[in-house]
């Protein structure tokens, strides 16, 4: 299916995007632990906004105060904002801040030094495991495919009608299989056999076969292969 195809680019350049980003945001991170001064402060505030998940929370940032060695007092708001706080009024923290910028600080937490560069990170690795992985199901489907054609037994297996496999969705879609039985005539046992995803119902395309080719290992027939060549080919599939 076109759109399986256009998915999997889509989310592997979104991946392959993401990673440099968040890259750069940990790279920024241990430049700055490098040239930073630890100290400590305390919790004075927190500064409420909107959840940016929408409905009704509301999310805390905190401010604190912390006193460089000059005496001054400087004022540090996180960028981090959470529900519930992640810290109490009062509460004294750790604090990293340049001595030359002492208002370019940020509290010694996991989420404020790294959480950014973390979650961009890890969306993006789950992108590039997806494409990764549609592109590898693909191809290891294709080349069963092709070795139970050529190496397998072909069995005339009864057509049952067809499923909607609402495991794997697509775009909000979900494909469509076609099931069929076959009773093994050594062993007398009956076997259950679904083609892969079709993405269009083919039903109507299906009334006059009453059994479909199925391409199996006799020995071990829960590898096989439908074939549903009898079936119309999709347009800009």
């Amino acid at each position: 299916m076109k759109s399986i195809k256009i998915s999997m680019a889509i989310s592997g350049i979104i991946g392959l995007v993401m990673l440099p980003i968040a890259i750069s945001f940990l790279y920024n991170t241990h430049s700055f632990l490098r040239e930073a001064v630890k100290t400590e402060g305390t919790v004075v505030d927190f500064i409420s906004s909107p959840s940016s998940s929408g409905g009704s929370a509301t999310t805390y940032a905190p401010v604190v105060h912390f006193q460089i060695p000059d005496g001054r007092i400087i004022e540090l708001i996180s960028d981090i904002s959470s529900y519930p706080p992640s810290f109490t009024m009062g509460e004294t923290v750790g604090v990293y801040y340049l001595p030359s910028q002492p208002k370019q600080a940020r509290i010694d937490s996991f989420f404020s030094l790294w959480g950014v560069g973390a979650s961009i990170g890890g969306m993006g690795l789950v992108f590039c495991l997806t494409s990764f992985f549609m592109f590898l199901i693909s191809r290891l489907n294709k080349r069963k495919a092709e070795y139970l054609k050529r190496n397998g037994q072909a069995v005339q297996a009864t057509y049952q009608g067809v499923e909607i496999n609402s495991s794997f969705t697509v775009n909000g879609r979900s494909p469509y299989r076609v099931v069929t039985h076959w009773k093994n005539p050594v062993t007398g046992e009956l076997h259950i056999f679904k083609s892969e995803n079709l993405w269009y119902n083919p039903a109507d395309h299906l009334k006059e076969h009453q059994y479909i080719t199925v391409y199996l290992e006799l020995s071990n027939p829960k590898k096989y292969w439908v074939d549903t060549s009898v079936l119309p080919k999709l347009a800009n599939s």
